[in-house]
């Protein structure tokens, strides 16, 4: 006798799970659900402003689809958005090579171009989408990235200024408060022009001349600064200035360093009669620290040679310090120096220190507005004749100078 129960049993759950995925299975033609088109995903991104994450789905979708002109112009704009300049210029060379005459890969292929310093290939792109007169809003901005190629390619720099004041001084010849000192010998009353204070109007122009010469993407340069200064006198004729110099030679520039080697000359004549020649060496080196902080650190020698007093002659020794701060309009200078003169007679020797703080502020229309404070102290080696002790001058500023001999006019002055 046989038993057909346990047939009749897988019989059964056969037909079960058979009916069972009949029932639940999508009908014929439908797509099975699943992860969403990396490529639509990453448009979404795109336009929401989100370039990093657009830009690795456009990736993903790139090794499935690499001929897709399409998907390669999202690739390059989002790689462009992120600074991935390389795979940009790499995304936009494959719609080129497709499509020669597009106006606007070619204009995709000038910004890149410009981002990664290929400033020639930047500017062929630029112009042949100018010659395809695109509309003006387009076309200004291409000029202006046009502009700076050119000042980034330019190996000539040039600029300066002309200034020109009408000045009253009511002590021309320094002349003592009172023509009668005290000498080692006894009172002696002071004569001629330099006896008692003289006032008179003088005229006077500045003007500075600056040039540089640096290759493109070269850290050496080459920077010259000439200068000229004329003082004449409306009265005392005798007193009438002509300074000139010149400084020039070699500099090294980072973006956070420069350092120079410039040889100098000047050339002072009073009265239209030479009165000093001189010729040197000065070292600069200067450190931005940040933005907003910058130092400058100078040291100079000058070899000076007195047409008028021989004794005078001179070797000069000068190291200064400058720490400049900028706060938006506002620019605070903090400066220390020390000088050191040696002369053939010692009278004419001296050692000096000093120092100044200077503000700054931009005001609207170009204008600005500016103060300064000024402490130098000199000390003279030797006696000087008729005196039985050495001079020690304080000069506050502002001030035009505080030089032994007549010609210089301190605010502030004592012995």
């Amino acid at each position: 006798m046989f038993r057909f129960y346990p047939i009749f049993q897988a019989v059964l759950v056969a037909c079960l799970l058979t009916i069972g995925i009949v029932l639940f299975s999508p009908p014929a033609g439908a797509a099975v659900s699943g992860p969403s088109d990396p490529f639509q995903q990453g448009l979404i991104y795109f336009d929401a402003g989100n370039f990093e994450a657009a830009y690795n789905l456009f990736r993903q979708a790139f090794k499935a689809d690499p001929g897709n002109i399409n998907l390669n112009f999202y690739l390059g704009r989002a790689a462009f958005e992120t600074g991935n300049y390389e795979m940009a210029l790499m995304a936009f060379e494959r719609i080129l090579i497709a499509q020669p005459a597009s106006v606007r890969i070619k204009l995709e292929m000038a910004r890149t171009c410009y981002r990664l310093g290929l400033l020639d290939s930047a500017r062929q792109y630029f112009e042949e989408v100018l010659a395809a007169a695109p509309p003006p809003a387009v076309r200004r901005n291409i000029e202006n990235f046009l502009a700076d190629i050119d000042m980034a390619q330019q190996r000539q720099f040039f600029s300066g200024q002309i200034s020109a004041a009408i000045d009253w001084d009511d002590n021309v010849y320094v002349a003592p408060a009172n023509d009668v000192v005290d000498t080692a010998i006894g009172e002696v009353v002071l004569q001629g022009k330099g006896a008692k204070p003289i006032s008179d109007w003088l005229f006077n122009t500045t003007g500075v001349l600056n040039h540089k010469y640096q290759p493109p993407d070269s850290p050496y340069a080459w920077a010259t600064t000439a200068a000229a200064y004329q003082a004449l006198y409306r009265k005392e004729s005798d007193l009438d200035t002509l300074y000139l110099a010149v400084n020039s030679g070699p500099e090294m520039h980072s973006k956070k360093h420069v350092l120079g080697v410039h040889g100098l000359a000047n050339y002072l004549a009073i009265d239209w009669d030479r009165f000093l020649g001189s010729a040197g060496l000065e070292m600069i080196f200067g450190w931005r620290f940040s933005p907003g902080t910058l130092l400058n650190v100078s040291s100079k020698y000058e070899h000076k040679k007195y047409y008028q007093i021989d004794d005078r002659d001179s070797n000069n020794f000068n190291l200064k310090a400058e720490s400049i701060f900028l706060y938006g309009a506002n620019r605070i200078g903090v400066a220390a120096a020390g000088e050191i003169e040696d002369a053939e007679d010692g009278v004419y020797s001296y050692k000096q220190g000093g120092a100044l703080i200077n503000y700054e502020r931009i005001l609207p229309y170009d204008l600005m507005v500016f103060g300064y404070y000024e402490y130098r102290y000199r000390v003279f080696d030797d006696n000087q004749p008729l005196f039985d002790k050495k001079d020690g001058i304080i000069c506050i500023m502002p001030v035009r100078g505080c030089p032994r001999q007549s010609g210089g006019r301190p605010i502030s002055a004592k012995r």
